[in-house]
């Protein structure tokens, strides 16, 4: 986004929320674009697919060890600390009742810094969803495992703007759309 600000002189307004409730901050009119996992455009915008982002299930090799050597189960997950970004976050939840087709009740960290969030990962502190670029650096050096590998979480993600032709905005759409081609998968999800 940088280059597409300093060029125009565009200074952003940015809105930090979870990807399936960002939507709702286009229809009470907070922001005029939106990053969301909703498909369907709220009333007065319009919606284009970005592309599909992969979440996996992580945690450091030692934190695996002591919670997971017996494998990944319910009595395992109900037992090991999860990380989640806030109270909206429903990655993990989502993860678990793939695993267990159960809900279970973790102890849970809340850390709404991505940074903050990895780090807790990769530290030992607790197991997370993470999106897969993000972390295949720490997968490669071994500073991170996963739960159950070949199980991700793949996110569809959809740029919603207002449907009134803004110059700006629709340049700023058009941008983030070519951006994503560069970070998200652009086949369909499972």
């Amino acid at each position: 986004m940088a280059p597409f600000c300093v060029e125009r002189g565009i200074l952003l307004d940015l809105v930090i929320d979870d990807q399936d409730h960002t939507a709702q901050r286009m229809r009470d009119g907070s922001v005029q674009g939106a990053v969301t996992t909703q498909a369907e455009p709220v009333q007065g915008c319009r919606s284009t697919r970005l592309g599909r982002m992969r979440y996996l299930a992580v945690c450091s090799p030692q934190f695996f060890q002591r919670y997971f050597a017996q494998g990944v189960g319910r009595e395992s997950l109900r037992r090991a600390p999860c990380v989640e970004f806030n109270p909206k976050d429903q990655l993990q939840k989502r993860f678990v009742r793939r695993i267990t087709r159960a809900q279970v009740d973790a102890p849970l960290h809340w850390i709404p810094h991505v940074a903050g969030f990895l780090r807790c990962c990769v530290s030992g502190l607790g197991w997370g969803m993470c999106p897969e670029r993000m972390i295949a650096p720490h997968l490669a050096r071994g500073e991170l495992v996963e739960l159950t590998p070949g199980r991700a979480l793949d996110v569809e993600l959809y740029w919603q703007s207002w449907r009134l032709s803004i110059g700006w905005l629709d340049d700023f759409g058009t941008m983030l759309r070519h951006r994503a081609a560069d970070y998200l998968d652009q086949g369909r999800g499972a």
